[in-house]
């Protein structure tokens, strides 16, 4: 096992907040995967946001998942997963998403979203695209 004492306590709290928020959110994040017929597992979302390959935003009442993409045309964070308070959910991106996406100069969220977000959503700036989310087994 590796000697964690030269660790900073910074790190180590962070990393803290992230399990135990995982663990407090998973039920959400189980039925968010399984609703869009998502391609992860709640284990392997767990990995990616220890290993920082997912970005993992809380606070009391809500929680927000998400990833830096870089395509040709400009890097994008895409939200993956989000739960609980429609409200704490916004005050998450307002509060700690966007103040981090604005520091790395991106300029633009993306995100699959189900039915009932969309009157929500564009009273918070979202705009729906044209596309819709298919799934087919091969």
């Amino acid at each position: 096992m590796t000697d964690q004492s030269n660790m900073p306590k910074e790190f180590i709290a962070a990393a803290y907040d992230r399990v135990m928020g995982l663990l407090k959110w998973r039920p959400y994040i189980e039925k968010a995967l399984k609703r869009n017929d998502s391609y992860l597992t709640y284990e392997e979302v767990c990995q990616k946001v220890l290993a920082g390959t997912l970005l993992w935003f809380n606070n009391d009442d809500a929680f927000v998942i998400a990833e830096i993409i870089t395509f040709s045309k400009g890097t994008y964070c895409h939200v993956c997963i989000a739960g609980g308070k429609f409200e704490d959910i916004c005050n998450i991106e307002k509060e700690q998403v966007v103040p981090l996406l604005q520091m790395g100069g991106i300029k633009r969220m993306t995100m699959l979203a189900r039915d009932g977000f969309t009157r929500r959503g564009l009273s918070e700036g979202w705009k729906p695209t044209k596309q819709h989310y298919y799934t087919k087994e091969i």
